[in-house]
C-alpha cells in the first residue's frame, strides 16, 4: 500500500477526458471504481480502496499532464484519499516541483462535493486569459489566474455560456469558435 504522504510525480503524459469533467463531479474512471467498489462492498465504512497502479495513472493524468497544452487539472479529495491512497498536500508538492501552482478547495468553496485539488500552470493561463481577454470579459471570468481558477473550481457552465470555451481550452480541449 502506498505511503499516503509520498509525492506521486512524472507520471502519465497524455491528458484523461475533460470533456464532461467540467460539468460532471467526477471522472468516468472515478466513477466506474466508485460502482465496483460499492458493489463488492459488504458494509458501509469509509475504507481505502487503492486500485491497481494502471488505473491509479489513468486518475492522475489529469493532474501530471498539466503543462503548456493543458494548462489545468483537478482531482476530488475523494478521489485523492481513497483511490489513490495519498494526500492532497504529496500531490500539491509533487506539482509544486515541477513549477505549477496548486489551490486547494472545500467543499464551502467549490461545487465539487468532497472538494477538490486543482493544479494549473499560472503562466500559460495568464498568457490564455490575456490573448483571450476580449472572450473573458464577454464571459464573465476573471482574467487573474489564480482568481480564474477559484471561479471555475465554483461555477459551472452549461456549454452554450460564452465560459465553456474558454474553461476548456484551459482543461487542454481545443480552443475553436464552433
Amino acid at each position: 500500500m502506498p505511503n499516503s504522504d509520498r509525492p506521486i510525480a512524472g507520471r502519465g503524459k497524455s491528458s484523461i477526458i475533460t470533456r464532461g469533467v467540467l460539468f460532471n463531479q467526477t471522472t468516468t474512471t472515478e466513477r466506474r471504481f466508485r460502482r465496483s467498489w460499492a458493489m463488492n462492498t459488504t458494509c458501509k465504512t469509509e475504507q481505502q480502496i487503492i486500485p491497481d497502479e494502471e488505473t491509479q495513472n489513468a486518475l492522475l493524468r489529469d493532474l501530471t499532464s498539466v503543462g503548456p497544452l493543458k494548462i489545468v487539472g483537478y482531482l476530488p479529495i475523494y478521489t485523492i484519499r481513497q483511490f489513490l491512497g495519498t494526500s492532497p498536500k504529496a500531490l500539491a508538492t509533487a506539482a509544486a516541483a515541477r513549477g505549477l501552482a496548486t489551490a486547494l478547495f472545500t467543499t464551502r468553496t467549490t461545487r465539487i462535493k468532497s472538494g477538490a485539488l486543482y493544479v494549473y500552470d499560472r503562466n500559460a493561463l495568464e498568457r490564455l486569459l490575456s490573448n483571450e481577454a476580449d472572450a473573458v470579459q464577454v464571459a464573465g471570468l476573471p482574467l487573474d489566474a489564480d482568481a480564474f481558477v477559484a471561479h471555475i473550481a465554483n461555477v459551472f457552465y452549461e456549454a452554450e455560456h460564452p465560459a465553456h470555451r474558454l474553461i476548456a481550452a484551459a482543461f487542454g480541449e481545443n480552443l475553436q469558435d464552433d
